[in-house]
């Protein structure tokens, strides 16, 4: 049920902020009513209604926090900022890439030498007679060791 009333909120974003607006603007009429009833006059029920209630801006940031998705709208924002950097610096664009695209290609290498060194059946005709296999300076272990 969460999900979807934050949802909804997503959806409707301009619409929730104007009912919550509208809807302090309510509260502080109310209150300012109730004051001057009171005997206050209309700009001091106004003025004290207003710091009864605290600012609207803060009101209005605890309602929109409690409906929206936090960590999505910040990771949004963040790849928003991220690709507004790069557009700027296209020196360092290229080089994020590169250095990526190299990190990523050797990181495949490495790891495919390896599972095919250390997984694989040897490629003999008949690897069930290899007794030794030498792995490169004076190591020698038997194939057993190796499967």
């Amino acid at each position: 049920m969460e999900f979807r009333n934050k949802l909804f909120f997503w959806r409707r974003r301009a619409e929730m902020a104007a009912a919550v607006d509208e809807e302090y603007a309510f509260h502080i009429a109310e209150r300012a009513d109730e004051l001057a009833g009171e005997g206050l006059t209309r700009a001091e029920a106004e003025r004290r209604a207003r710091l009864e209630f605290g600012p609207v801006a803060r009101i209005t940031e605890e309602a929109r926090e409690a409906w929206r998705f936090g960590w999505l709208e910040d990771l949004a924002a963040d790849l928003r900022y991220g690709a507004r950097a790069l557009r700027r610096e296209p020196g360092f664009l290229v080089s994020a890439v590169l250095s990526l695209a190299l990190g990523i290609g050797v990181n495949t290498a490495i790891f495919s030498l390896t599972m095919e060194i250390l997984t694989s059946r040897p490629s003999a005709r008949e690897p069930e007679s290899i007794v030794l296999a030498r792995l490169g300076g004076s190591s020698h272990l038997p194939l057993a060791d190796l499967q």
